[in-house]
């Protein structure tokens, strides 16, 4: 298995403390890869979504909403990471995340030797991402506003990632960026997966990510069960 360059930390078990890359250094655009969704649908209407998403360890993490479908009868739905068709190994909606196995005809060139960490939102100020653009990838680097929650869901308890937490950056993330990685812009570290973009109520528009803290126990406690829900979107 192709290692990248790492820094150093403790190796457990996954969603766990673990080795991360360092922002600048090589290999950190091989973690990011695009992902597109092609939706048929009963009455002729067809979608495409083309986000984002990033590898870690032997799974592709991304945003739900890349994959997901319009409330209307689906014919076909077709996901594409790299150049094969894949379905998602867990999701979860609410919180608009979702997870895939690496395809084995790609692990040997994507997969790696990272885990997820769990950093609290706060212990970063300066974060980057990656923005891809055809097949460049540009580097783009922004400061933490706020640490705030989206609107509370009927089955989450008040605080933390349970009450729908995300991060707000002081610039907006361009359309295909979604489900793609942000990293602590002083260590190097993975610390969420973009979500979005919003007009604040001055007009500014920012960015939005979901922290990595939350990823890992959102998805922890998805199963397979999912996979049925992801198939029509709903």
């Amino acid at each position: 298995m192709r290692r990248l360059l790492l820094m150093s930390a403790v190796l457990a078990a996954a969603f766990s403390h673990a080795i991360v890359p360092a922002w600048t250094g090589p290999g950190s655009e091989s973690l990011v890869k695009p992902i597109t969704t092609t939706i048929r649908y009963a009455d002729g209407g067809q979608q495409r979504n083309q986000g984002a998403g990033f590898v870690v360890g032997t799974r592709f993490y991304t945003a739900f909403h890349n994959i997901q479908a319009a409330p209307q009868q689906v014919l076909t739905r077709r996901i594409v990471i790299g150049t094969v068709s894949v379905e998602p190994f867990a999701i979860d909606v609410e919180h608009d995340l979702a997870v895939f196995e690496v395809p084995p005809e790609l692990c040997d060139r994507w997969c790696n030797d990272l885990a997820i960490d769990r950093f609290q939102p706060t212990d970063t100020a300066a974060v980057a991402w990656i923005r891809l653009d055809g097949d460049s990838q540009l580097w783009k680097q922004g400061q933490v506003t706020n640490v705030a929650f989206k609107a509370p869901l009927a089955t989450d308890t008040i605080g933390g990632c349970e009450d729908n937490l995300v991060v707000e950056v002081d610039k907006p993330f361009i359309p295909g960026s979604s489900g793609g990685p942000v990293f602590d812009a002083t260590s190097g570290a993975i610390v969420g997966i973009i979500q979005g973009s919003f007009t604040t109520m001055n007009g500014r528009v920012s960015g939005y990510y979901k922290p990595l803290q939350c990823v890992a126990s959102r998805l922890e406690m998805a199963s397979l069960t999912d996979r049925a829900t992801s198939e029509t979107g709903l």
